[in-house]
């Protein structure tokens, strides 16, 4: 069983589209990453800086690194699944990874046969950060639909629960804060150990003027990245 069209579109529409390599937010650079989130650890292609694709070429990358998804998928089930409830399976694995998936309500529920239960527990991975983010609730509610299009709608609930139950597998998946990110420290860090000498070597005649101006440097680098390290966190793109 490959994932159909249905789940293809879900997977694109949250993964996002880039026909050309952006480097990691945390380091400045490896892992770069193109397409629907594709990085070289998939094993499709080497991905580099400056490298461009195609939409084409996106789609059948996407494909290729499902392969590894949909296998692990279908390696946990104990029943067999419908179409529908397969995709989104695969989306919510393709969002958790695997480790997270094999630890799900979701299995859980499905392998039992309570596909109500399975379909409602897709809510439960919605927080980042301590903190129900409008985009997964999102995600998860269209996988959640998905998954019940395969489903006899004699055995489901009509809506989703108003208010997702606090799991601890809802935790299992939250992105550390970003000051427990070595990732983080290790950026900051290597910009003091290079930018940081650069700078320095910058003032000829250092005087208390450039000490001012470097601190200020310092210091609005530090709070911009440190920004835009949380947002790329609570996203979820540095524990993908």
């Amino acid at each position: 069983m490959r994932t159909s069209d249905a789940g293809l579109r879900i997977i694109k529409k949250w993964e996002g589209l880039s026909l050309s390599a952006y480097p990691d937010p945390a380091t400045g650079g490896e892992p770069y990453t193109i397409g629907y989130g594709l990085t070289s650890s998939a094993g499709i292609i080497n991905v580099k800086p400056g490298m461009r694709i195609t939409q084409a070429q996106a789609d059948k990358y996407l494909r290729e690194a499902l392969v590894k998804y949909e296998n692990d998928v279908k390696k946990v089930l104990k029943r067999p699944p419908t179409q529908p409830q397969f995709d989104a399976m695969v989306s919510l694995t393709y969002n958790i990874g695997i480790g997270n998936f094999r630890k799900s309500t979701v299995l859980r529920k499905f392998n039992a046969g309570d596909f109500a239960g399975a379909a409602d527990a897709f809510l439960l991975f919605v927080k980042a950060n301590g903190k129900v983010m409008r985009g997964l609730v999102n995600r998860r509610n269209d996988e959640r639909d998905l998954f019940l299009a395969g489903t006899p709608k004699n055995i489901v609930r009509e809506e989703p629960p108003a208010t997702p139950k606090a799991d601890a597998e809802a935790i299992t998946v939250q992105p550390k804060p970003v000051y427990k990110h070595r990732r983080v420290w290790a950026s900051i860090a290597g910009w003091f150990g290079g930018g940081g000498v650069a700078t320095f070597g910058a003032f000829s005649g250092f005087d208390y003027r450039a000490l001012i101006v470097l601190v200020v440097a310092i210091f609005a680098f530090v709070l911009f990245f440190w920004a835009m390290y949380r947002k790329e966190i609570e996203q979820g793109l540095f524990d993908k």
